[in-house]
């Protein structure tokens, strides 16, 4: 069974696409953009490419503000440690996730 439309949580959801990149008026570009007349048309392809593109971007800002979101609880959570060994231990898993190195396909 489906849950009842939640017209507050798709409004959340579309402002926070357009946040990260995905706005209406670029992807209406890109969509007039198929098929004109002109130097300026492209091809349906390219015009999922671009949009390919946009989503991509708005995946790596969203995974930006996350990995931000943690280093912040991290060093929260670093400054009330209660042992140098914990503390020691905080710093570098925060080294470590600050440069991507937590994730195989984005060590440097």
């Amino acid at each position: 069974m489906s849950e009842p439309f939640d017209l507050e949580k798709h409004r959340a959801q579309q402002e926070r696409a357009r946040a990260l990149g995905m706005d209406y008026s670029e992807i209406r570009t890109i969509l007039l953009s198929v098929g004109a007349d002109g130097d300026d048309g492209i091809s349906e392809g390219r015009a999922v490419e671009l949009i390919r593109e946009m989503a991509l971007r708005a995946v790596d800002k969203a995974v930006a503000e996350e990995r931000a979101a943690v280093m912040e609880f991290l060093r929260e959570t670093l400054s009330t440690s209660e042992t140098a060994y914990a503390s020691d231990d905080l710093d570098y898993a925060i080294a470590i996730i600050e440069r991507g190195a937590h994730r195989r396909e984005e060590e440097p």
